[in-house]
């Protein structure tokens, strides 16, 4: 069986860190980026079925995260950012986030949210 693809991105090593262990499951392959430019070439070769990234980061922003949207249309992706930042949800959502969470995260809630979409029936 092929392990599933995900891919984190956030510039705070020690979060970045945290997620990673967060997601990794025997049946997943947990790729890590440390910014926007990073994550395109970290996963150049194949299409991760989730993306868990930071939108308040070097490259990052609506920009960033629609280019991933257009990149990889099947997968989803579950923004981050912090509560009071210009990036609204609305708008996050409408630039192709499957997700929205706000800093600062739980763990709990990511594995939630990551596990969910996971699971969800693939269109």
């Amino acid at each position: 069986m092929e392990k599933k693809l995900i891919l984190v991105v956030e510039n705070d090593e020690d979060l970045r860190h945290l997620l990673v262990d967060a997601l990794n499951h025997t049946d997943r392959h947990v790729v890590e980026a440390g910014n926007a430019y990073e994550a395109f070439e970290r996963i150049a070769r194949r299409s991760p079925l989730l993306i868990v990234t930071d939108l308040q980061m070097p490259g990052g922003g609506l920009e960033y995260l629609a280019q991933l949207r257009h990149r990889f249309p099947s997968s989803a992706i579950v923004a981050i950012a912090a509560r009071r930042n210009e990036l609204g949800r609305t708008e996050v959502m409408a630039h192709g986030a499957t997700a929205y969470l706000e800093k600062p995260v739980r763990m709990k809630q990511v594995r939630a949210t990551v596990d969910a979409l996971l699971n969800r029936p693939v269109t």
